[in-house]
């Protein structure tokens, strides 16, 4: 008689695409704009660590104006590069513990394990993109020091600034917050008590500068000292890149040392803020520091 094996039950081609499939809808900026998933990377475990070319067109400049019987010159639309390093992102569970969701959940295991796996892996994506748009941040002189107190208006003023003539409101995607900073801007009121950012004092905060804004509990946007001080990151539509591959390895694998099976994920992605938005001349990112 046949016996059911615990790796029939796992379709490794069905849980890849689903992966696929749900990815980029769990990062915590989907739906900003800020990131976006181009899943075309042909890059795999060899690559891991190497660099790679990250294209887009430069600024085109202004049109010219032309007088009376005089030609125009033409100009060459040129590609400027930039380069950043292939990632990988793992996320492995034990199939009893797949297992014991599926059957709370009433789930098939292999939806559950595509969704699991495609959370741990956006997650970790979401944290790299942070990392790299802080420190383009940096690198970009795209920082401004409101240190000397908790966020406010002036200070909210002064990092749109940052962007000079190339803010434009259509283009920003989001303020990415840990919670301390976003519940003070919610406290933010004027010399009558009416709040400024939010319906009611204490309210939820929706929006800053044209912003609309996320809370997250991102490590990389709290510096530890004395006072705790924090990074409010402000992005615009299309400044981070995630370039993925779309081949997400599953493997069911044996674990003898701790007598468990296994569904294991890999994905490969390279994750990119633009050192000058395509277009324009500056970053598309900037930091507010404030208590």
């Amino acid at each position: 008689m046949a016996t059911t094996q615990r790796s029939d039950l796992f379709i490794p081609e069905v849980i890849a695409e689903e992966v696929m499939k749900g990815f980029s809808g769990k990062l915590v900026l989907t739906g900003s704009g800020a990131i976006v998933v181009n899943p075309t990377l042909e890059r795999g475990a060899g690559e891991v660590g190497n660099t790679v070319t990250v294209p887009y067109i430069e600024d085109g400049g202004e049109a010219q104006v032309i007088t009376e019987s005089t030609a125009g010159s033409l100009e060459k639309m040129t590609m400027s590069t930039e380069t950043a390093t292939v990632v990988r992102l793992f996320k492995g569970f034990s199939v009893t513990h797949l297992a014991a969701v599926a059957k709370a959940t009433g789930r098939d295991i292999n939806e559950v394990a595509a969704d699991m796996v495609a959370s741990g892996c956006a997650r970790a994506l979401e944290t790299v993109a942070i990392q790299r748009a802080l420190s383009r941040a940096t690198s970009g002189s795209m920082e401004y020091d409101g240190t000397a107190g908790n966020i406010n208006p002036d200070a909210i003023v002064e990092t749109l600034k940052l962007f000079g003539e190339e803010l434009d409101d259509s283009q920003l995607a989001v303020w990415a917050m840990n919670a301390k900073p976003y519940w003070d801007a919610a406290k933010i009121s004027d010399s009558t008590g009416r709040a400024l950012y939010t319906d009611v004092i204490g309210g939820r905060l929706r929006e800053l500068g044209g912003a609309p804004v996320r809370m997250t509990a991102k490590s990389d946007l709290v510096v530890a000292g004395s006072p705790t001080t924090y990074k409010n990151l402000l992005v615009k539509r299309g400044a981070i890149l995630a370039w993925v591959n779309p081949s997400v390895k599953i493997d069911f694998e044996r674990d003898p040392t701790a007598d468990v099976d296994l569904v294991i994920g890999n994905m490969y992605a390279v994750v990119h803020a633009y050192g000058t938005m395509p277009g324009g001349t500056k970053p598309g990112v900037a930091v507010l520091k404030t208590r």
